[in-house]
């Protein structure tokens, strides 16, 4: 590896070390575990990292730092369904988008989200 390029990975060790650990949690929906991190206070901000189904992409490797987003808003970074350290979709049929589109709902109505500000890096934006 260049040095050049160790640089990059250790930048993005050190965003993956600035989370405060005591703010990732776990909620389970119909029978499936999701990983989430939550911090701040006003109006939801709700992160969803890239990636496809079965990557380890999470919101570890999310591309915004979460310093500063939690003075303004109550931010919820999401490892989506069937990624990172979210569980899998319990049968095969729901490897879909319309599947993951309905598991998020449940998820964020379980998490008391009804109105919020969605941004998603990559195929987080799907």
């Amino acid at each position: 590896m260049r040095s050049d390029d160790r640089a990059g990975v250790d930048d993005a060790v050190g965003v993956i070390e600035r989370l405060d650990r005591s703010k990732i949690k776990y909620i389970t929906i119909d029978g499936i575990t999701t990983r989430y991190y939550e911090d701040g206070r006003g109006e939801p901000l709700v992160l969803f990292p890239g990636g496809p189904y079965a990557s380890l992409s999470s919101l570890d490797a999310f591309p915004l730092p979460f310093e500063g987003l939690e003075k303004h808003f109550h931010v919820f970074a999401i490892d989506k369904l069937g990624q990172g350290h979210s569980g899998n979709p319990l049968h095969d049929r729901d490897w879909t988008v319309e599947a993951l589109v309905e598991y998020t709902h449940k998820l964020l109505v379980a998490l008391g989200i009804s109105n919020a500000h969605l941004l998603g890096h990559s195929r987080g934006g799907l």
